[in-house]
């Protein structure tokens, strides 16, 4: 997780969402669309969950991932820089807080 963190704190105008204490984390960049990046990152085969408040990419790192740490943060660092200089890739609606939503109001109702 510190790998990725780090680097994605170095590309110029991201920013992790928090101090988090634990593995699970999310970041973003305020003036570029992130469900884009999201889905920029999709067409290079990484899977990426999105927020809605902040918008951003959600991510769950495990020890597997420590091998690709500096991979993932290169090609983030590439669809941000796609984003901001007019890539037309259409964004998916980021969902991650909205199943939360649903789900309690399934369990209030």
């Amino acid at each position: 997780k510190e790998a990725m963190v780090s680097g994605l704190r170095a590309i110029p105008g991201v920013e992790i969402f928090g101090e988090p204490q634990l593995w699970a984390f999310a970041f973003g960049a305020p003036d570029v669309e992130m469900q884009q990046v999201a889905a920029l990152m999709g067409k290079r085969g990484w899977m990426c969950g999105t927020t809605t408040q902040p918008k951003g990419i959600h991510m769950m790192p495990t020890p597997v991932h420590e091998a690709v740490a500096a991979e993932y943060v290169a090609a983030v660092a590439e669809c941000i820089a796609l984003a901001r200089h007019g890539d037309t890739t259409k964004a998916k609606a980021a969902a991650y807080n909205e199943v939360v939503k649903v789900a309690l109001c399934r369990e209030i109702a």
